[in-house]
């Protein structure tokens, strides 16, 4: 009878470690970027969401599913947001890690309409994300870093005579707000243009400009993140380059060379002249228990509670202590 037990057992774990395996590894989406640059309307989008948006205070998580035909299951993704800009980098470990870094997109968002951020916002989380994955990639096994190197590959096929500058995984470049950006003046366009351009051809990322206000714009980027996080094929878009139109650069679409003859480093010396960049600090914000957007009932109950068990208890130690020392 035991023996029978364990063969029904061993069969059972046989079956589950089978199904298992047919199910993809959970892709990771982590998004970052200015403060208000449109990163949760990206998601909502994305993820097909009709909840009203609300600030994302630090680390926000969500996830998105795609339901495969005749299987029973659904296809996962966690999709991870940083709030605060860049000043919440110390939360980064929770969404970069060993298990899930060859499953990982980094969708970098920069609002086009403050270029005094745009450099400073994207080298301090940019260089803290690599240097993140750097200290995991020395700890991870030969068959996971080849894995990675591959993936790299299959991305940047052409015009790669070495993997050296670029990042470590899929890496998205969003300019958002293209509707202000528009309304700016033609050459700071393209001095901006030329600088994310060099940007995303030295790191081996793919850019696209959006808009809230246009859902054309919008559905063009969550078609591209639906591709790239469920590996289905994308309809081919040629890459646009046109400053008076939104940037489209797929992977591998672009070089530095085709930029022009400005190194990013020049470039990145023009911009900060022309618009000296902003330090990002934390700021104190208001307590978020006391916002409207914030409410939960059962929650603010027990938090009202305990402020008033809290109350009573600091009014009652007082008049202890005037008592005894009068």
């Amino acid at each position: 009878m035991l023996e029978n037990r364990k063969n029904v057992w061993s069969t059972a774990c046989g079956l589950n470690d089978e199904f298992e395996s047919h199910i993809p590894r959970k892709p990771s989406i982590l998004f970052i970027g200015n403060r208000s640059s449109g990163k949760t309307s990206l998601i909502h989008r994305f993820i097909e969401s009709r909840l009203e948006l609300r600030e994302t205070l630090a680390l926000q998580y969500y996830t998105a599913s795609k339901i495969k035909k005749y299987e029973s299951f659904a296809e996962l993704c966690d999709i991870w947001e940083l709030g605060e800009g860049s000043v919440l980098t110390e939360l980064l470990g929770l969404p970069i890690r060993a298990d899930n870094l060859s499953n990982l997109m980094i969708v970098l968002s920069l609002d086009l309409s403050r270029p005094e951020e745009i450099i400073i916002v994207s080298d301090v989380l940019l260089k803290t994300i690599q240097k993140r994955m750097d200290g995991l990639l020395k700890n991870l096994s030969t068959e996971v870093l080849k894995e990675l190197d591959d993936q790299t590959k299959t991305r940047l096929r052409k015009n790669r005579s070495s993997s050296s500058g670029i990042f470590t995984v899929p890496l998205i470049i969003v300019g958002t707000k293209f509707d202000l950006f528009q309304e700016m003046d033609s050459e700071e366009r393209k001095l901006i243009n030329r600088y994310l351009r060099c940007l995303t051809a030295s790191l081996g990322a793919c850019m696209i400009y959006t808009s809230s206000k246009r859902d054309v714009l919008m559905n063009k980027f969550s078609s591209l993140l639906f591709s790239l996080a469920f590996k289905v094929e994308m309809d081919k878009i040629e890459p646009r380059i046109d400053h008076r139109k939104p940037l489209w650069i797929p992977f591998d679409a672009d070089t530095l060379e085709d930029v022009g003859d400005d190194s990013i480093d020049t470039l990145r010396k023009v911009i900060e002249n022309r618009w000296p960049q902003i330090e990002i600090k934390k700021s104190a914000r208001d307590n978020p228990a006391d916002d409207d957007n914030f409410r939960e009932h059962d929650i603010d109950l027990i938090y009202s509670q305990r402020g008033a068990e809290l109350r009573k208890f600091h009014h009652g130690s007082r008049q202890q202590a005037e008592r005894i020392y009068g």
